[in-house]
């Protein structure tokens, strides 16, 4: 499995997880072998924080 991946940390309601990223980081798993990176890396990863997204928030 390769290790190379971005991490995008996103609000629960948002619709452009990409553009509208609260944190942004990488890694590569802590190996830096050639069999622990793919060519398609890097993978992307989407992890779920809490609150609203200010830019996809309804306006009242």
């Amino acid at each position: 499995m390769c290790n190379f991946t971005i991490n995008y940390y996103y609000h629960q309601n948002c619709m452009n997880r990409e553009k509208h990223a609260v944190k942004l980081d990488s890694s590569e798993g802590g190996m830096s072998t050639s069999t622990s990176v793919c060519r398609e890396g890097p993978h992307k990863i989407f992890k779920l924080e809490p609150g609203e997204c200010p830019e996809c928030r309804p306006n009242i």
